[in-house]
């Protein structure tokens, strides 16, 4: 009698011919099996006088059960274009993430998203065969940042994300509006344990409007891990209590090589920029509007750069704390230049323990009308140079 067992996930393989051995109640049976090209599960059933019973397997199913699902690299790698959305490879994000997780890519891969609001969280994982040639790139298929929208709402600090990055390296997102749309917790991207060349362009990302520094409404949250070529090009902040928080391990593990360009930070309720322990932080040609700070950095060494940027704020324009630029032939000195800093405080820029920085031609517009403003504050620093400002 011979029953046919189907499969959903089974793929369609080659011809293959293979020895199965078989071990029944009595003794060994070795039978030769010929697979064609099947997604089906052949089971012969015949009796004989001994009591035993012959079984020709499918090599397949086989392979299938006992082999590969245990180790989840039945299916091909991705490499290519796929979609995201009803009607597409895959419904969401989520369906998405999971294939990249489960199988791995062999190629670049990009997820053209439909145009469509997605309420979903996603968490991307360390992903195999990701490199700089294998990028992997989520994008709004209409090229407009307004066509999808990703959102979550979080309840408690444990899923106070819509993104979280947690060791992947190789990632790209273009073209997609991201909402933490929580009032008590409203993180949009978390970025933990070492997430590497990670970039951001044309990306809307907004939050709750909060007053304070607290840690339940950064927009961008990597908090005491080490991340390296992180870029955000051309992206619009919206509220939040810090839009940016990057805090490395220490100074002898610095992040390196981040970068913030042609970004807008708009109505950020205390930091736009909180910075600690970079190597070479690269902040250039950003719009800044703060009802605090503007752009903090501590511990930020050799070539940082904060060059043409824009900023509104009400307290302090730049607070520098314990920075210091290269100070030899291999890294040159850091570079603040070509600024514009207008803020209602009593501090433009404000400069403690910092070392090696060339400050040159910035603007300061200082609006407080108290008699102790100052428009540039320097302490206990060495070897900066000051030149051409006003």
């Amino acid at each position: 009698m011979k029953k046919v067992i189907h499969h959903p996930m089974l793929l369609q393989f080659s011809t293959i011919r293979l020895n199965v051995i078989v071990r029944t109640g009595y003794k060994k049976i070795t039978r030769t099996g010929i697979l064609e090209n099947s997604p089906m599960f052949y089971y012969d059933h015949q009796p004989t006088t001994q009591g035993e019973f012959m079984y020709r397997f499918n090599i397949l199913l086989f392979l299938f059960l006992f082999l590969v699902v245990p180790n989840h690299q039945l299916f091909a790698q991705l490499s290519g274009s796929y979609t995201i959305g009803s009607g597409g490879n895959y419904a969401s994000f989520s369906a998405a993430v999971t294939a990249l997780t489960s199988q791995g890519v062999s190629g670049a891969v990009t997820f053209n998203v439909l145009n469509g609001v997605y309420n979903e969280q996603i968490e991307i994982p360390a992903i195999t065969g990701a490199s700089a040639s294998n990028s992997i790139t989520f994008q709004a298929q209409s090229g407009d940042a307004a066509d999808v929208t990703l959102y979550h709402i979080a309840n408690t600090t444990g899923d106070n994300y819509v993104i979280r990055l947690n060791s992947v390296s190789y990632l790209n997102f273009n073209q997609l509006t991201l909402e933490a749309q929580g009032t008590t917790y409203s993180t949009v991207v978390e970025l933990s344990n070492g997430a590497n060349h990670i970039s951001f362009s044309h990306v809307t990302i907004s939050g709750y409007e909060s007053a304070t520094s607290s840690g339940n409404h950064y927009l961008i949250s990597g908090d005491n891990t080490q991340i390296q070529d992180l870029t955000f090009d051309a992206c619009d902040f919206n509220d939040g209590s810090i839009a940016i928080y990057l805090i490395g391990y220490n100074l002898s593990n610095l992040s390196a090589n981040n970068l913030i360009q042609d970004c807008t930070f708009n109505s950020v309720g205390y930091y736009a920029l909180y910075l600690q322990y970079q190597n070479s932080p690269k902040i250039i040609r950003n719009q800044i509007t703060s009802s605090s700070y503007g752009i903090y950095l501590n511990y930020c060494q050799y070539e940082l750069e904060v060059i043409a940027n824009h900023l509104i704020c009400s307290s302090y324009g730049f607070y520098f704390i314990n920075c210091t630029g290269g100070q030899n032939i291999e890294f040159s000195p850091g570079l603040i230049a070509n600024n514009t800093v207008s803020t209602s405080g009593n501090y433009g820029v404000y400069f403690s323990g910092d070392s090696y920085l060339n400050f040159y031609h910035n603007s300061l517009n200082m609006s407080s009308g108290n008699s102790g403003t100052v428009g540039f504050y320097l302490y206990n620093g060495s070897n900066n140079n000051v030149v051409n400002n006003s």
